[in-house]
């Protein structure tokens, strides 16, 4: 989530209109406001013009994340989704609703993926991660939503901190085109997002 936040301060900072949805239902506006000050400051501008250029829309659901998504106007440059898989994985509980679960979340995102063809705009998605359930890949995690997100989504970043203590975490190319897999990039996450 911080640097999905930090993603829309500084598109915004740089002139972009940015529509930012919330979907797990506590966004953290502390957070935003430190993220979102510094970005203003590093281009030299108004902390008020860098957040009049952003809309925030917390969702409560995936009926409600589609509605939005077909009403955002066609001069918004950046749409972010935090995080694309909940609505879904709430709503579609246990293995009898996962083939409607995928096919709700693959119109999500095909209406992603034409709004950046059509307007020339950049989707972000965030996501949640899984244990891999088998039995010699213990402490594995992967990306949840399947092969709809694996086959739809173009760059795929895996992010983990190993430590919830420590303010520290490592970030890969999980499926990014022209990077090698085992590329790492450190982070460290200050009060003004990641660094």
């Amino acid at each position: 989530s911080l640097m999905a936040m930090q993603i829309a301060s500084y598109a915004a900072a740089e002139g972009r209109r940015v529509v930012y949805i919330y979907t797990e239902g506590q966004f953290n506006e502390h957070a935003f406001a430190r993220i979102l000050a510094r970005a203003a400051g590093e281009t030299s501008q108004s902390e008020e013009a860098v957040a009049d250029r952003i809309e925030v829309y917390d969702v409560a659901n995936s009926y409600a994340l589609q509605q939005l998504l077909v009403s955002i106007p066609s001069d918004v440059q950046v749409v972010i989704v935090d995080s694309i898989i909940e609505p879904f994985r709430a709503e579609f509980k246990g293995r009898e609703l996962l083939q409607r679960r995928q096919q709700e979340l693959h119109y999500v995102v095909n209406l992603l993926k034409r709004r950046c063809v059509a307007f020339g705009a950049l989707a972000v998605v965030t996501n949640q991660v899984m244990d891999v359930p088998e039995v010699f890949a213990v402490g594995v995690k992967r990306p949840t939503g399947g092969n709809v997100l694996a086959h739809t989504i173009d760059y795929i970043f895996m992010m983990h901190r190993p430590n919830k203590k420590k303010l520290e975490g490592v970030m890969w190319p999980l499926d990014v085109p022209g990077m090698s897999p085992e590329e790492e990039i450190r982070y460290t996450i200050a009060d003004d997002g990641l660094r």
